[in-house]
């Protein structure tokens, strides 16, 4: 598996004290970020043109299969906001999703989380202290999405 940032989004984000958790795919090839600002659907257009990049070089692989899986941090909204955040990284896949399949004429698969928890328990960041304190670095790098290339004949022993 590899996990990358291509030209980072003009706000680089410091890492230095971010928690990670292994609940990643092993089986997946090709993981890359992209990052939304807070309460944000849409990729700006740094992130934009960092996605085009991308389909560029693996539309010359032949990809074989793409998922998108949105995540959102844990800031609060106003009211109902373990919703909230459920429906906004679904949505950010969603979009993203939309921008892939109109570039490639591709299919592309848009994991739709059900609930909060379940969104959070495959999130690999946490960005709670262990007092429930939202730590600022970590919450941004939750509001992405990440776009998952499989079985890419670039990246097999075929």
């Amino acid at each position: 598996m590899i996990v990358l940032s291509m030209n980072p989004a003009r706000k680089a984000m410091d890492t230095s004290n971010t928690v990670y958790t292994n609940t990643f795919n092993p089986n997946y090839d090709f993981v890359l970020p992209f990052f939304f600002e807070n309460g944000i659907d849409t990729l700006d257009v740094s992130e934009k043109d960092k996605l085009l990049e991308l389909i560029d070089i693996f539309m010359t692989c032949g990809e074989e299969e793409i998922e998108v899986i949105g995540y959102a941090s844990s800031r609060a909204f106003e009211g109902f906001s373990n919703s909230r955040n459920t429906q906004l990284a679904n949505d950010r896949a969603k979009n993203v999703k939309s921008y892939i399949e109109a570039w490639t004429n591709s299919s592309v698969n848009a994991r739709n989380w059900n609930d909060y928890e379940e969104m959070e328990s495959f999130r690999r960041i946490t960005d709670r202290d262990l007092q429930g304190n939202l730590i600022s670095r970590s919450e941004k790098l939750n509001r992405r999405v990440e776009v998952v290339w499989s079985n890419n004949k670039c990246y097999r022993n075929d």
